[in-house]
């Protein structure tokens, strides 16, 4: 049976915890109405945004989320 949104959202969170971040809600969310709905898309989503935290040394935030989508080309905006 395929995922629905709240077992990919809790699959995000689970992500971000094994790699040490803190995902906010909101962001999930957004990655969750703005990306690509297939999991494997969401966690390089993911990860790209988490590498763009990293390197800026920056929370994920919304905005964040949002500028890492929009140059990577994954957000469906």
């Amino acid at each position: 049976e395929p995922l629905n949104d709240g077992d990919k959202k809790n699959v995000l969170q689970a992500r971000a915890s094994s790699l040490g971040i803190e995902l906010p809600g909101e962001v999930g969310d957004y990655l969750l109405s703005r990306g690509s709905r297939n999991l494997l898309s969401l966690l390089a989503s993911l990860d790209a945004i988490r590498q763009e935290a990293l390197a800026g040394k920056r929370k994920i935030t919304l905005p964040l989320a949002r500028a890492v989508l929009a140059n990577s080309g994954r957000s469906e905006d």
